[in-house]
């Protein structure tokens, strides 16, 4: 395992307290764990790349910045309470070695979302590609879809 998880169940526990703090039930669930299976394999990725997306939910600076400024104060509040984490004095590279942090970023960002989490896997690959991965980025719905059946989130 990479990206300081210690095991399989470590992150499902913590995807489970994330959900459980942030809000968004099974489809925010299934959501995040095929988004760390399309990103770093559910951690297991060695990750090459130290200067663009990091961590285990591959977060870059841009994104990670947007969510810090964009994210309201209630909710930051509730991210201290549920995990004593003050996102204001997170730093982008603290996303390398914590899978809470990453996790928690990037269901922050999934937050920021105009539109509801779909809840079928291609709805969620689609929504993936869109909101997270952006149209810039490599990856593809097809890839998203393949990791979750690969690593058996979907």
């Amino acid at each position: 395992m990479q990206y300081g998880l210690t095991n399989r169940t470590h992150l499902y526990d913590m995807v489970d307290d994330v959900v459980g703090c942030l809000g968004g039930g099974d489809n925010a669930k299934k959501l995040l764990l095929e988004t760390a299976a399309a990103e770093t394999g559910l951690g297991e990725a060695i990750d090459k790349s130290w200067w663009t997306g990091i961590g285990l939910m591959q977060f870059d600076k841009i994104g990670f910045d947007d969510v810090k400024q964009r994210t309201p104060a209630h909710i930051r509040q509730k991210v201290r309470e549920c995990f004593g984490i003050d996102i204001s004095r997170a730093e982008h590279t603290d996303l390398r070695w914590s899978p809470l942090l990453s996790l928690v970023f990037a269901r922050l960002k999934y937050r920021l979302v105009p539109s509801p989490i779909p809840s079928t896997l291609q709805g969620r690959a689609n929504y993936w590609k869109k909101w997270y991965n952006s149209e810039l980025g490599k990856g593809t719905p097809e890839h998203y879809i393949d990791s979750s059946i690969k690593y058996r989130v979907a």
